[in-house]
């Protein structure tokens, strides 16, 4: 019988997706965030009895029933909302126990959804090259139009349905329109990325790629009535305005409930809210990431707002200013965002602080380290490691300068949680040519209140070569880096902050990708290209000079071990050896493979 292993879900889960915007509730009082695989639902401004808020934010309850990404939500009033996914269907939930109390399954991705106003039994929804209208109770396709669809919107006071493909608006007057087929086509000069519909005159916002906004006057009411046959509206023939101070794609679009305002972002991490009436403009700067999208609360009185850094963030229209925020597991890049692609997201690795268990710490990041609580599932601190400012510039889309950029790479926490241990690279680009790396391993001491204080740091800790890892030791003041010439060194601590490289060694000159000290601290694994070389460590947690290794060949030997790990308790004599398509798990005791997978990427 073969083993059968599964993976589960702890936390964490992208709650930047371009589709998948905040909803709040009808009376503003909640606000349903999706989140990867789930909902999570946030009591906003909550008072008691006496009419004081004694929260700002607080996570009501998780609701976890799809098995692939949340695409899109719908508010349906009386406490209900329906959410949609790339597994293939949408499912009716009422908020108030957690239940389900209807699964549509439609077999294909569905990638957005609109709810009339008025009109809550029916959903359109864009699945595959379709745009279909389906009944919400009975479970049932109604209508539906060959129509690939990348949005969809809907009037808040108007029966109109909005679909976006490319540089066209598709506009169906009302639920007659669409059984027939018919429909009105507004053609823009350039690929829309972002619309809103005014609340109350029937103006369409439409954002483009260029970074310029364009408002078609009345477009909607120039549609009402056409149930029959497909128009194309020329632009030039509709009255229109144009405001532009994106450099870049405008990401999202959002009218505030009176409709005097206009309320836009896109990659530079800047909020901006147009006031129609006057044409000027108020900015909300460095905001985190792109502004992907924007949901105005149903009072008015604050603006969620979901961002490149996997966060939604809450904004008060009195103060024009964050006042709370949830935040997940932040991407590699939070302002490198277009209108069909994610960030990717960074490493993460479970360290021994023993202090707050089940704590991640996020490396990969320009110029910090992401503290996240895995089991919470929620952000605790970000962690500078190195204060710069990053620059951007501005071409098709806002991207991170080229010419000098600065990321953590690898960090290590001792087993008491007193020293936090990391690598930064700085990586300066002059010239397309022409490019300067350097190192800098920091040394963080942390003290009972948590705060870090960098103690000592060697720049370029192996010269010319690159680090490739970093591990501190299970029970002493030691830490073993790698290079990627084959260098092994072992930085003790001498006194309270002076720490030094004691010791180098190496196996004949193998590039070592990968360290691990076993649990009892009497070994050090090393992955030095294609064997598995073990160290002996004396007392003080070092190799005894002139020590050789204990070598393990890796089979196939064209094979390079990529990563290793000493696994179970400390009694365990067993070590993981990681390659690109092989995993071997080795007895360290008789030298023997004790179990072995072949797999295929």
């Amino acid at each position: 019988m073969k083993d059968q292993w599964s993976t589960e879900l702890y936390g964490g889960g992208c709650m930047n997706g371009r589709t998948a915007s905040p909803v709040w509730s009808g009376d503003g009082r909640y606000v349903i965030l999706p989140s990867g695989r789930s909902l999570k639902i946030y009591g906003f401004g909550q008072q008691n009895e006496g009419g004081n808020q004694i929260s700002s934010l607080g996570r009501v309850k998780t609701l976890s029933e799809h098995i692939e990404g949340i695409t899109a939500v719908a508010d349906l009033g009386k406490f209900r909302c329906i959410s949609t996914s790339t597994d293939g269907t949408a499912r009716l939930w009422d908020l108030s126990d957690g239940s389900i109390l209807r699964t549509i399954d439609v077999g294909y991705p569905i990638h957005a959804i609109a709810i009339q106003e008025g009109q809550r039994s029916r959903a359109y929804i864009a699945v595959g090259s379709e745009l279909r209208r389906i009944e919400i109770m009975k479970g049932r396709t109604e209508a539906s139009i060959g129509l690939n669809c990348n949005l969809i919107a809907s009037g808040p006071k108007s029966d109109a349905i909005l679909g976006i493909r490319r540089r066209s608006v598709y506009m169906f007057s009302g639920n007659v329109a669409f059984e027939n087929r018919s429909f009105v086509k507004l053609s823009h000069h350039r690929r829309i990325t972002a619309v809103a519909l005014h609340p109350e005159d029937g103006s369409l916002a439409v954002g483009d790629e260029n970074g310029a906004i364009t408002v078609y006057h009345n477009v909607v009411k120039l549609c009402e009535g056409h149930v029959k046959g497909r128009k194309t509206l020329k632009r030039e023939n509709v009255s229109q305005s144009k405001m532009h101070w994106h450099a870049s794609s405008v990401l999202s679009l959002a009218y505030t409930n009176e409709g005097n305002i206009l309320l836009s972002g896109g990659s530079e991490a800047v909020l901006v809210m147009w006031e129609l009436s006057t044409g000027r403009r108020r900015f909300l700067p460095r905001v985190g990431g792109a502004i992907l999208s924007i949901s105005p609360r149903p009072s008015g009185t604050s603006y969620a707002l979901t961002c490149g850094d996997n966060a939604v963030r809450f904004v008060s229209a009195a103060s024009f200013s964050v006042v709370a925020q949830v935040r997940g597991i932040r991407p590699v890049d939070p302002f490198h965002q277009s209108s069909t692609s994610r960030s990717k997201l960074a490493k993460v690795a479970l360290l021994p602080d023993l202090k707050s268990p089940g704590v991640a710490l996020v490396v990969g990041l320009p110029n910090i380290i992401q503290a996240y609580d895995m089991w919470r599932d929620e952000h605790l601190a970000d962690i500078v490691v190195s204060a710069r400012n990053e620059l951007f510039t501005f071409k098709d889309r806002a991207t991170p300068s080229e010419g000098t950029t600065c990321k953590v790479q690898l960090a290590c926490l001792s087993a008491d949680g007193s020293f936090l241990v990391t690598l930064d690279v700085l990586r300066a680009k002059p010239s397309d040519d022409v490019e300067f790396v350097t190192e800098t391993l920091r040394f963080n001491s942390i003290d009972r209140e948590g705060k870090f204080r960098v103690v000592a740091k060697a720049e370029n800790p192996h010269g010319g070569a690159y680090t490739t890892s970093l591990v501190f030791h299970p029970h002493l003041n030691v830490v073993a880096t790698s290079s990627s010439e084959g260098s092994i060194d072992f930085w003790k601590l001498r006194n309270e902050s002076d720490w030094y490289c004691s010791r180098s060694i190496g196996y004949r000159g193998f590039r070592c990708s990968s360290l691990c000290f076993s649990k009892d601290g009497s070994l050090l694994a090393s992955a030095c290209g294609p064997v598995l070389a073990l160290w002996t460590l004396n007392e003080d947690g070092i190799t005894d000079i002139d020590a050789d290794p204990r070598i393990l060949c890796h089979s196939p030997t064209n094979e390079y071990i990529t990563c290793v790990s000493f696994t179970g308790s400390t009694e365990s004599p067993l070590v993981i050896a990681l390659s690109s398509r092989s995993l071997h798990v080795w007895n360290v005791i008789t030298g023997s493979v004790w179990w072995s997978a072949r797999y295929v990427k």
